[in-house]
């Protein structure tokens, strides 16, 4: 469906990109890995793991930071996981 703008009376269309977050997400992470700054910042988020747990379990936090909070714990502790079974993989201590 074709979105249209309202400009002095008359219609015109809009044109829809068809791309949404998760495309410029995809973006995103396709330009750190040809930077090869992914692995640096994989590396950092994984080592935050337990910070942003004990952070997400203060109750004096309002809801949404908390949630917010521990949404970021859940991945950064899977980024955790992976990269010590990927260091584990390779034999790296």
């Amino acid at each position: 469906m074709q979105q249209l703008a309202l400009i002095r009376g008359v219609q015109i269309p809009v044109p829809v990109s068809g791309f949404d977050q998760a495309d410029a997400a995809r973006n995103v992470g396709d330009a750190l890995q040809a930077s090869g700054d992914l692995g640096e910042m994989v590396e950092e988020i994984a080592e935050t793991a337990s910070w942003l747990a004990w952070a997400a379990e203060r109750n004096d936090l309002p809801a949404g930071a908390r949630a917010a909070l521990t949404k970021a714990a859940r991945h950064a502790k899977r980024l955790d996981a992976l990269l010590q079974a990927e260091c584990e993989a390779l034999g790296v201590e």
